[in-house]
């Protein structure tokens, strides 16, 4: 079947975890990373110069090759790096928590990363250069939606496991999941209307995505719930 995708079922079925293996093992490579990691939001991946980047980590460009033999390797360790920091905060929030509360956890930490000045700049570089360079977009994808979805997935297989969810299509409910939670906001701030989101905005877009989320998906036991908390949060 033509899927029309423009990469392989095999890769969509990447993760982080052969990224976990290849954290920076020393302290030259750390340096390295965080320097590219600092030129490539600045400058974008067009614009990030090899030299801009070996000048900051004060290492030489032999050293730099030594660990990633071109740029579009460098990049790809550096969304790693970013999409790995967000997966662990996404476990840590979600996991052994009751529906409800892994609900609440994961799009809080949706709304606020994505409208962090790093996963803004990371987003604003891979969307521009997506058509020239179309393994930088893929990059992102893979390490960042794709792996966020395994998470979301393996907590609403838990969450059904528990009499809370039904879910036939739990790849989608991931995605709706997230889309839900960047809300207008996200996209407010990429195109800079504007700088930052207030504490009572990002509350309420959480609790506004979990009354949807669970409204298509959750058990009459959730649902009441969840109207039962909203009904004192309004009190």
């Amino acid at each position: 079947m033509d899927t029309g995708l423009c990469i392989s079922e095999t890769d969509l079925r990447h993760t982080l975890d052969d990224a976990a293996e290849r954290l920076p093992t020393g302290r030259k490579e750390a340096q390295l990373l965080e320097a590219a990691r600092s030129v490539f939001l600045e400058q974008g991946y067009a614009g990030a110069g090899v030299d801009d980047i070996v000048h900051r980590a004060g290492i030489s460009k032999a050293t730099l090759y030594k660990y990633f033999p071109d740029k579009a390797l460098l990049f790809r360790a550096v969304v790693d790096q970013v999409c790995l920091e967000q997966r662990e905060r996404l476990k840590e929030v979600t996991f052994n928590l009751p529906t409800v509360e892994a609900l609440e956890a994961a799009a809080e930490l949706a709304v606020t990363f994505m409208t962090t000045p790093i996963a803004q700049s990371v987003f604003r570089t891979c969307v521009a250069e997506a058509g020239r360079f179309p393994h930088v977009g893929h990059a992102f994808y893979l390490s960042g939606p794709v792996a966020m979805s395994d998470q979301l997935v393996a907590m609403f297989e838990r969450a059904e496991a528990d009499g809370d969810l039904v879910i036939d299509d739990k790849r989608l409910a991931a995605n709706q999941l997230w889309q839900l939670a960047r809300s207008v906001y996200f996209y407010e701030m990429l195109f800079q209307v504007r700088s930052s989101v207030s504490e009572d905005e990002k509350k309420r877009i959480v609790a506004e995505t979990v009354a949807m989320f669970v409204a298509r998906y959750g058990t009459e036991t959730l649902r009441a719930q969840v109207a039962q908390n909203g009904a004192q949060r309004s009190a």
